[in-house]
């Protein structure tokens, strides 16, 4: 049997992108982001990420060279998402938005996605 992990309590935000709209306003993470949980009401797109140390300064999120993408294959209703906390560390806000920056897509409903926190 392994050791036993000692680590704060997890949390979460609710994020929301509004309908008509293809972007959230900008959360505070605090570089630990560690999940998604997809809403029932979601309009088929991909994930793509902007981040910062404030949302006036939320730059496109990427990684060597292309933009940091949840695939809409992977970004559907009703779904929990794995995420690696070390992608998060440097970024204290985030903003998602639904589609990529070259192609967003805007969300038929209110779209709530539930961001958990580590400890």
């Amino acid at each position: 049997m392994g050791a036993e992990v000692s680590a704060g309590k997890p949390s979460f935000i609710d994020i929301i992108i509004p309908a008509g709209a293809s972007i959230s306003d900008g959360h505070r993470i605090n570089g630990k982001m560690v999940g998604l949980a997809m809403p029932a009401a979601w309009t088929t797109a991909a994930i793509t990420f902007q981040g910062g140390h404030e949302t006036a300064s939320a730059l496109d999120i990427y990684d060597d060279g292309v933009e940091r993408t949840i695939p809409s294959a992977q970004a559907v209703v009703n779904r929990a998402l794995s995420l690696d906390l070390n992608d998060w560390l440097p970024f204290s806000v985030i903003r998602i938005r639904s589609g990529t920056s070259a192609a967003p897509v805007n969300q038929v409903a209110e779209a709530k996605i539930r961001v958990f926190l580590a400890g």
